[in-house]
């Protein structure tokens, strides 16, 4: 159950002072909890980091998928069947 397998390419790195980001595009493989197949998803990330001292901290992170999202369709009983 969970993902597995990140992969994060780095485009572009910049920043001035204390404050930098990183864009960037990611890949990751997707257990679901039935234990069928993984899926794989795939999208970009920014990073907003901040130097504190001689460490750079995230203060931002986001992730966005370019996969659609996925809806599961709602349980229909068949007619005639109410409880």
């Amino acid at each position: 159950i969970g993902a597995s397998d990140l992969q994060i390419e780095p485009q572009e790195i910049s920043g001035h002072g204390p404050l930098a980001y990183v864009t960037g595009t990611f890949a990751l493989s997707i257990k679901p909890p039935d234990g069928s197949v993984p899926t794989r998803d795939r999208g970009k990330v920014l990073w907003i980091v901040r130097n504190y001292g001689s460490k750079w901290l995230f203060e931002v992170q986001i992730m966005s998928s370019d996969l659609p999202p996925v809806i599961q369709a709602p349980l229909v009983e068949p007619a005639g069947t109410k409880k």
